[in-house]
């Protein structure tokens, strides 16, 4: 009798647990927000900056020797490794002294006593170690000779 009763126990229980309406749990919602940004970078990188200085302008009388000089010539960022010069008066007279900040040049006589000067452009090229270059020209006004 006793496991009559045990059972009929149970069985109530289990018909009360069925019987009563069970709520269901609240919804869960997850809400996951991602945000991605993309930002660009644009670095603009100088380029080297060279500026030929030649000096002058010069003047000299006739049959002397001009020394010009380039040693105000700038370059970065890398150095300057040549300096290239054109005197104005060739093919005649001497060349300017090759690859060197300062250049002697001697002008030669061209014209009679008394004729008005002679005005030449210098011509100064430079160049850096990365084989960039920059060119600029000043004058030399040469007196005849008395």
């Amino acid at each position: 009798m006793k496991h009559i009763l045990l059972v009929l126990a149970i069985v109530a229980l289990a018909d009360s647990a069925c019987s009563s309406p069970m709520e269901p749990p609240p919804p869960t919602t997850t809400t996951t927000s991602t945000s991605t940004t993309t930002v660009a970078t644009t670095t603009t990188i100088p380029g080297p900056t060279l500026q030929a200085n030649p000096g002058g302008p010069y003047s000299i009388d006739a049959g002397r020797n001009l020394t010009v000089d380039g040693r105000k010539s700038t370059s970065t960022p890398f150095p300057i490794a040549h300096y290239f010069w054109n005197c104005g008066q060739m093919p005649h007279g001497k060349p300017c002294t090759p690859d060197s900040p300062t250049a002697v040049f001697e002008y030669m006589k061209t014209g009679k006593i008394g004729s008005p000067n002679q005005v030449y452009t210098i011509t100064l090229t430079i160049e850096d170690t990365m084989g960039n270059r920059n060119t600029a020209t000043t004058t030399v006004s040469v007196r005849q000779a008395y």
